[in-house]
């Protein structure tokens, strides 16, 4: 019996290891972690806010990266799904 009567097994095994991928990735946290904008000011704000060293804003940070790029990549994982279905499309 499949997971899923709508997609192949092995399709849909495809897909769940392309999700687990964002947590096996090799990151660089130096030149990863300014992959994206930072703006500098909200940082400083955060770590007054927080009561928190900058250090402890940049680990906080890298987490929330991480974090980000695993919600994309489950929405990506329902859009691939439910574009098994008939008439769906991504």
């Amino acid at each position: 019996m499949p997971y899923l009567e709508f997609i192949d097994d092995d399709k849909l095994l495809k897909l769940v290891r392309e999700v687990l991928e964002v947590k096996t990735e090799e990151r660089n946290p130096e030149t990863d972690f300014f992959e994206n904008v930072i703006d500098p000011f909200s940082a400083v704000f955060e770590c007054a806010i927080r009561k928190i060293e900058m250090e402890e804003w940049m680990n906080f940070e890298r987490d929330r990266q991480l974090q980000k790029s695993l919600q994309s990549k489950v929405g990506l994982f329902h859009e691939k799904i439910l574009s098994e279905l008939p008439k769906w499309v991504v």
